[in-house]
């Protein structure tokens, strides 16, 4: 079985919406799919709630949202947002007034690479996010960061798939559930799936089809209605783990059979992405990293390899490339290590390096793929 790699812009997203009730009973119901399954929390909350009154932010003053973040910290889940404003609210002046200031605050807490993966806003003035979040992925309309929809037969209409499929791999997608329980059996008289699907199981079975056929970085495990239900189906999520989002991994590794001190040594590589989705990575920031480590995990030498930007590699391709490391002309006593990483060029703000999808022992960031003894 494949191992779940909770790494930044990949993976099942549970859900809490505004009805989704207390944080503590919440997190106590979602406990296995936290700790099994998913690798994010997705916050869909509107307006109203993450601010009843002008200043009154739920991220300074309202003790449920502050426990359901900390619940998903504590659970080593990432952070994503929805903010829904509704269509009536567009006519106040005061409200879009109040909005920007909102926003400003929203992103002086949460523009977090650390714990955050995107930010999304819908409704009147939703565009306006991107402006306030220049570290975090946002999305307030159609040229947003993020591709965002619901699967699963009609509620996924054929405009909006051939959207999802023609932006990417520039924008990630969010599969959202089309279909969720507690709202009846509305799928019974859908076209696509009416005459397929007799039970939930296979309706689950056809979202994830959809979620893998259109790329999903994310797919919905929901509330805690939702979450159930998946789990009562325990292969389809295990097949998301594996075949969702990004899985990255050298296919091969070059290097010389000794190191010499003062040496110049060239290490050639090839990579894949073993999933459906992409690396989440407009700016570049992510970079393929070789080094020369000591039997204590000091950093004795190490290259960027100029060649590779993961963030652009889709299933089915390998990209090669190769980096020079240049040893030190006195090496320590004791065991070295070739390691290779996947690290952000931020990683001094946070930004985490990536979990690869290789068998590699690892050290901190670096997974050692070979071993010179003393």
């Amino acid at each position: 079985m494949v191992d779940l790699l909770r790494n930044p812009g990949t993976g099942w997203a549970l859900r809490h919406g505004d009805d989704d009730g207390d944080a503590v009973p919440y997190w106590h119901a979602q406990e296995q799919a936290a700790q099994s399954a998913a690798s994010l929390l997705f916050v869909d909350w509107s307006r109203n709630h993450l601010e009843p009154r002008p200043g009154q932010f739920a991220w300074k003053y309202d003790e449920e949202f502050q426990l359901l973040i900390a619940g998903a910290l504590k659970r080593k889940l990432r952070l994503a947002f929805r903010i829904r404003v509704g269509s009536e609210q567009e006519k106040v002046p005061a409200f879009q007034r109040g909005y920007e200031r909102f926003l400003a605050g929203f992103a002086a807490e949460f523009d977090d690479p650390s714990r955050v993966d995107f930010v999304m806003a819908t409704g009147p003035g939703a565009e306006r996010i991107e402006k306030y979040f220049s570290r975090v992925p946002s999305s307030g309309g159609v040229q947003g960061a993020i591709s965002c929809a619901a699967v699963g037969g009609d509620c996924f209409p054929a405009a909006e798939r051939q959207a999802v499929l023609g932006r990417f791999p520039a924008r990630p997608f969010f599969a959202a559930i089309g279909y969720r329980a507690g709202e009846g059996e509305h799928w019974r008289s859908d076209s696509h799936y009416g005459e397929l699907c007799e039970e939930w199981g296979a309706i689950r079975a056809a979202t994830l089809a959809e979620a893998l056929e259109h790329h999903a970085n994310w797919l919905e495990l929901g509330n805690v209605a939702d979450a159930a239900l998946w789990l009562k189906t325990p292969d389809l999520v295990q097949e998301f783990i594996e075949l969702g989002g990004y899985r990255l991994a050298p296919a091969r590794l070059e290097f010389p059979s000794e190191l010499i001190p003062g040496d110049r040594i060239v290490i050639r590589s090839t990579w894949g992405n073993y999933a459906c989705g992409v690396l989440p990575d407009p700016k570049r920031e992510y970079r393929v990293e070789f080094a020369l480590l000591g039997e204590d995990g000091e950093l004795l030498a190490s290259a960027v390899d100029p060649e590779l930007e993961p963030g652009s590699w889709t299933t089915g391709e390998f990209h090669s490339g190769e980096v020079v490391l240049e040893l030190p002309r006195e090496l320590p006593s004791g065991n070295r290590y070739l390691a290779t990483a996947i690290r952000s060029r931020r990683s001094g703000d946070g930004s985490p390096a990536l979990k690869l999808a290789t068998g590699l022992p690892d050290y901190g960031c670096w997974y050692l793929f070979e071993q010179f003894k003393s």
